[in-house]
């Protein structure tokens, strides 16, 4: 099996979320390979952004200023409850079992600050050209790609 590929955008505008996930669409990346991490707060008001990418797959309770986490989507969802699953108390711990530490803490700021991280599982290089430039077009935010691998301890 392979090491599962992600290109990652943050946003802090549901919109410019909702933007960059039909602009995916568009592009024929498959449902399934979107993914979309953001508090309950925000996500479940939106059903427009759960018909792009995915009725809630993950929730989880973590200590403030998180509180409850939704993912829309299935690869990240998974792999996230997995992580969880091994205790940790904030998601900048689940990211950091895959991610540096600055990524990682970057990224759970994004949640943190009631913003919406879009994680895009691709598979080819021309899905990741057009993943990145999706969200490289809609964000106001970072935009990366990330292998999730072990780090080690």
């Amino acid at each position: 099996m392979s090491t599962p590929r992600f290109v990652i955008g943050s946003f802090d505008d549901l919109e410019d979320a909702i933007r960059a996930v039909e602009d995916l669409r568009r592009h024929n990346l498959p449902r399934e390979a979107i993914n979309v991490l953001g508090t309950e707060r925000t996500l479940v008001k939106c059903t427009r952004l759960s018909a792009l990418a995915g009725e809630p797959r993950a929730l989880f309770d973590l200590k403030p200023p998180e509180g409850r986490i939704v993912c829309l989507g299935q690869g990240l969802g998974d792999a996230l409850r997995a992580q969880m699953n091994e205790s940790p108390t904030n998601l900048e711990q689940a990211f950091g079992r895959w991610l540096l530490p600055g990524h990682a803490r970057a990224l759970g700021a994004v949640i943190v600050r009631d913003g919406l991280l879009a994680w895009i599982e691709i598979r080819t290089a021309e899905e990741e050209r057009a993943a990145s430039l999706s969200l490289l077009s809609s964000s106001r935010g970072t935009v990366e790609v990330h292998d999730l691998v072990a780090v080690p301890a």
